[in-house]
This record gives C-alpha cells, sequence and structure tokens, in this order.
C-alpha cells in the first residue's frame, strides 16, 4: 500500500459524506449479504435484507 492509497481511505473515511452517499453504501452492503444469504440458502434471511433495502429507499425519498 502507497502513501497515496493511505492519503485516500483517510480522506474517505474523515469526509462527510451527503446523505445519498450514505444510502448508496448501505445498499451496497445489504445486496453483497442478500447475494451471501442466497449462495447459503437462507430465505428468511434474504427476505429480511431486501425489506431492509426497501426502506433505505423509502426513507431515501423523503
Amino acid at each position: 500500500m502507497t502513501s497515496e492509497d493511505l492519503r485516500a481511505i483517510v480522506a474517505m473515511e474523515t469526509r462527510a459524506p451527503s446523505r445519498a452517499d450514505e444510502v448508496r453504501a448501505l445498499k451496497l452492503c445489504l445486496r453483497h449479504l442478500i447475494r451471501d444469504a442466497e449462495a447459503l440458502e437462507l430465505p428468511t434471511v434474504v427476505t429480511a435484507l431486501e425489506t431492509a433495502v426497501t426502506a433505505l429507499d423509502s426513507a431515501a425519498a423523503r
């Protein structure tokens, strides 16, 4: 890892992301979890995570 990489990571962690960026990041994490839950054949978990994505969409629309 270069010093430029480290500076980029610090900048990403310390800047104040917009609400849209936060929602986008959360949805990305949830989608990865959904994919993992599907691979593990956990339908109840998939449904719960999909509900969370829908809730984020609703909250973001307000």
